[in-house]
């Protein structure tokens, strides 16, 4: 590798230090985590609480739909 190369590698790791030392520690220690961007604990949370709701709905329209259903000599009204 050339100086120059040398040169810009460690601006970039500089860098990357002063930016994310965070992420360059666990770098160093072979470990590193996710970015925040990529993390996706909270979509899963999002789909579980809109299927929760989803079931919900489902469930309280079928009861009431069983609850209106005409009985026996009751014309539907």
């Amino acid at each position: 590798m050339t100086g120059s190369d040398e040169k810009r590698l460690q601006e970039i790791s500089a860098r990357l230090h002063r930016d994310d030392p965070r992420f360059t520690r666990a770098l160093a220690a072979g470990r590193p985590c996710r970015p925040r961007e990529y993390r996706r604990t909270p979509v899963w949370l999002l789909l579980v609480v809109a299927l929760a709701v989803l079931g919900a709905g489902l469930v309280l329209a079928h009861g009431l739909l069983i609850r209106r259903r005409p009985g026996p000599g009751r014309h539907g009204r």
